[in-house]
């Protein structure tokens, strides 16, 4: 399980997560597109980025610039088409 600590109570500490992924449809490209556009968010903003989520099935095979965030998903989507 992930813990962040707070080194100084007096002191408010924002952090950004990237959570760019389309479930079973997510390609590494995806996950660095994200990384890409927050890690520029964070530059900006001085705000830094404290993690990837990405889905505990698929963390292995992806490499991520920051540090993984494996995640359980809970919901499946189904779409029923009808003809």
């Amino acid at each position: 399980m992930f813990q962040i600590e707070k080194k100084n109570t007096d002191e408010n500490r924002f952090f950004l997560i990237c959570n760019t992924h389309l479930k079973e449809e997510t390609t590494n490209s995806i996950i660095e597109e994200g990384e890409r556009i927050l890690e520029s968010v964070s530059k900006d903003t001085g705000v830094p980025v404290l993690f990837t989520a990405i889905s505990n099935i698929i963390s292995e095979n992806f490499i991520t610039r920051f540090e993984k965030l494996p995640i359980k998903l809970f919901l499946k989507v189904i779409i029923e088409v009808q003809k």
